[in-house]
């Protein structure tokens, strides 16, 4: 797919959702031109990758300031793309299926900061990361994902900060988001959700 076909369909994709109803005219040009940055495949995380592979002539301050300091209306975004991702699920299967819930959480490793680091890296902490046996140095995000049949689609992604909620209680946030329907719904988690009450 050429750049500029990608970017209309993002384009396209957001003003089927009204994403500008909920965001100003400069912050929905960001969201579009970093949304193409994002899905490029040179992508690995860094501001500066992420602004080249979008194409967007914009000072690295100014995408940082937006992530920041952007205003929008962060939950109304959230909102219409889960009802987005809720129909095209239903539109992908018959009403006989049942709904998938997959529920996870995952974490994403950063460099531990020196000593001499002014600031650590915000909100990141130190998980438990099964596979090395051991804690390290990361951010930590619960996550669902819901489908039916074999289609299953991001749906809701939260940082998870052990002051601020527990798992089980962003879990079943998670849940309470999902519209009430006639289908039946399973929901799938680690081990680790069943063990804790």
């Amino acid at each position: 797919m050429s750049i500029l076909a990608q970017s209309s369909s993002i384009d396209n994709f957001l003003d089927q959702i009204n994403v500008s109803l909920h965001v100003s005219k400069p912050a929905y040009q960001h969201l579009s031109h970093l949304l193409q940055g994002m899905i490029q495949e040179r992508r690995n995380g860094s501001m500066t990758v992420l602004r080249n592979s979008s194409f967007w002539q914009r000072h690295l301050p100014s995408i940082t300031r937006f992530f920041q300091y952007g205003q929008w209306n962060e939950q109304g975004v959230q909102r219409k793309l889960q009802k987005s991702i809720y129909q095209q699920v239903q539109q992908m299967s018959s009403s006989e299926d049942p709904l998938m819930l997959i529920i996870d959480d995952s974490i994403c490793p950063k460099t531990k900061p020196s000593s001499q680091a002014m600031e650590p890296t915000e909100g990141a902490s130190y998980p438990f990361e099964r596979k090395q046996g051991k804690p390290v140095y990361a951010h930590q995000w619960v996550t669902t994902m819901i489908g039916a049949r074999d289609s299953y689609l991001p749906y809701a992604m939260t940082p998870y900060g052990k002051e601020e909620y527990s798992k089980l209680d962003m879990t079943r946030n998670h849940i309470d988001q999902i519209p009430d329907g006639t289908r039946d719904v399973y929901v799938l988690t680690g081990s680790w959700y069943a063990s804790n009450p």
